[in-house]
């Protein structure tokens, strides 16, 4: 490539795309990934490179593999998951390039359709859908997860087993719905050099199976970004020997078997722990949404086959917060809920019965049970009351 350059004198550039397969595929072999890197090195540092080169352009998932303090590539500029500022919009599609998609004559899809299940990578506050997906689901004509059957699922279950300080719950507190605060400053970039849970959520940033925001410093705020990525993740972890003994499945049932009992005294004393959890927002706690947050979070592992969750549904005279209704076909009671903030229960319980909520599940197509639920949260005490009672079908 030099000769080419003296005898032409027009320089090339350079398009390497995955140029971190061998670093995931071959993650164990150490030595294998030093003659790479140093191959690189020559070929992009040495006199000949830095003249027969105008740009070299690589691509992958994994940014540069850091050695110590020193990158064995520091001459390149990067743009990753964890900092991709000023290119956010070249990760994925924009919301105006979907726009146009869903405009085609052949997309079957809505916006709305592929916002929910491929959209949420926030990049310097622009919204980033997964590309690959959203095309996948266009030609398919259904929204589903394509992440099920990626290579890097065997991975992802490697890490979250490794359960550093307590991992494993909080993978699961973020497919419920948390964010989880994190450094991004000792990752070495590979997928053995991990030390710590820091590591490991600054992994999963670059993998795709959590967006993140900037939280000051190196520190960022992840979270799942979509349903895809939540699907995806709740199939790996409920494959795994200690899924259903950990505290946060189980809560989700007692939470449940205590709603379904009509024992509104339980059933607000789960929602006051859950709300009391670190794992609720400070700026979000003393406001309606928290609430909301809560229930559907406890209520998510116990549900999510069965029922389909909705909220601000127009039922009878208005819209009810919250309503949990059976997938067809399966003999469960609907959930119907309304939320009062510093108010009281019995208010929330009128509110439901003077707007009707239950009307439009009284009808042939739903000949299942309504169970009438109001909960209040006293801002002063801190507490949750909640009244059940079943509207029987």
């Amino acid at each position: 490539m030099e000769a080419i350059y003296r005898h032409t004198g027009e320089q090339f550039i350079l398009i390497m795309d995955e140029w971190d397969l061998i670093y995931r595929e071959f993650q164990n072999e150490s030595a294998l990934q030093e003659k790479f890197i140093e191959f690189l090195r020559g070929l992009f540092k040495s006199d000949d490179g830095l003249s027969c080169f105008a740009l070299a352009y690589l691509t992958g998932i994994l940014p540069i593999k850091k050695y110590n303090s020193q990158s064995a590539l520091n001459g390149f500029k990067e743009y990753n998951m964890l900092d991709p500022e000023p290119f956010e919009i070249y990760f994925g599609f924009t919301e105006d390039e979907v726009a146009e998609i869903v405009e085609r004559p052949d997309c079957t899809l809505s916006q709305q359709d592929l916002k929910e299940w491929y959209e949420g990578y926030k990049l310097s506050g622009i919204d980033i859908y997964n590309p690959n997906s959203v095309v996948s689901a266009v030609s398919d004509g259904k929204c589903k997860s394509y992440w099920s059957k990626t290579s890097s699922n065997e991975e992802v279950v490697r890490l979250i087993n490794m359960n550093y300080a307590g991992i494993k719950d909080d993978i699961l507190n973020l497919i419920e719905g948390s964010t989880i605060r994190f450094n991004c400053a000792t990752f070495q970039n590979d997928m053995v050099s991990i030390e710590n849970k820091d590591d490991i959520f600054s992994l999963l940033v670059c993998l795709g199976y959590l967006g993140c925001v900037d939280d000051g410093g190196d520190y960022r705020l992840a979270f799942v970004p979509n349903k895809e990525i939540r699907t995806a993740l709740s199939s790996l972890v409920k494959t795994q020997p200690w899924f259903n003994s950990m505290p946060i499945i189980e809560r989700s049932e007692m939470l449940y078997n205590a709603i379904t009992s009509l024992d509104g005294n339980r059933t607000a004393e789960i929602i006051t722990e859950i709300h009391n959890s670190p794992n609720v927002s400070l700026l979000t706690y003393n406001r309606e949404e928290s609430m909301v947050f809560c229930l559907i979070s406890g209520l998510m592992w116990r549900t999510e086959r069965e029922y389909e969750c909705f909220r601000e549904l127009q039922s009878g005279k208005g819209s009810a917060d919250l309503i949990y209704a059976p997938k067809r076909n399966m003999n469960l009671p609907i959930l119907l809920i309304e939320f009062k903030y510093g108010l009281s229960a019995e208010e929330a319980m009128e509110q439901i019965k003077e707007k009707e909520y239950f009307s439009r599940y009284r009808d042939g197509d739903y000949p299942n049970d309504v169970l009438l639920i109001g909960i209040n949260y006293d801002p002063k005490t801190k507490d949750h009351q909640c009244l059940i009672e079943r509207l029987d079908k």
